[in-house]
């Protein structure tokens, strides 16, 4: 389905557009932020917030590392500034570069198992499969962060893999 060298790449994409993002979101106010635009986890910070729970859990079950201490419904709060956010995302997105440089075709051909919270049953999936959840997951969500930023008329950068550097 996909291999070590499409997950590497992802990884960088993934650190790449929250740079983006961190950057175009660095003059703006907390209470823009955090003001409720209508989309799932509300605000912008709601939304970046629950993306890096989302990442996080994905993490705890690719590594066997420390997982997210709140629930789904409480991802939205997870951190309560931007400053703090950029602190805890900066350090997860290497997490996941190191993470993906050292995944190998056999692992990724593994199943993957687990109890989901969400769904009250345990889970079996191929591990690739749930990768690409987890890159999925995190596009869906900066799509909505990114449109959220448009109709406040904040500058986005680009987001397409071919314009990364």
């Amino acid at each position: 389905m996909i291999t070590p060298q499409f997950c590497e790449q992802m990884a960088h994409y993934n650190s790449w557009q929250n740079t983006n993002i961190r950057s175009s979101l660095s003059a703006c106010s907390h209470q823009v932020l955090t003001a409720d635009h209508g989309a799932y986890f509300g605000s912008i910070l709601g939304t970046l917030n629950h993306l890096l729970w989302g990442d996080q859990i994905w993490m705890s079950r690719f590594d066997a590392l420390e997982a997210p201490k709140v629930s789904v419904d409480q991802s939205s709060t997870l951190t309560k500034t931007l400053k703090d956010w950029v602190e805890e995302r900066v350090e997860l997105d290497q997490r996941i570069i190191t993470w993906a440089s050292n995944l190998t075709q056999i692992k990724l051909d593994e199943e993957l198992s687990w109890f989901s919270r969400v769904y009250q049953k345990e889970i079996t999936i191929s591990q690739s499969l749930a990768i690409v959840h987890m890159f999925n997951h995190q596009t869906h969500h900066r799509g909505q962060i990114h449109s959220m930023m448009t109709a406040l008329g904040i500058e986005t950068l680009p987001t397409d893999i071919i314009a990364m550097p």
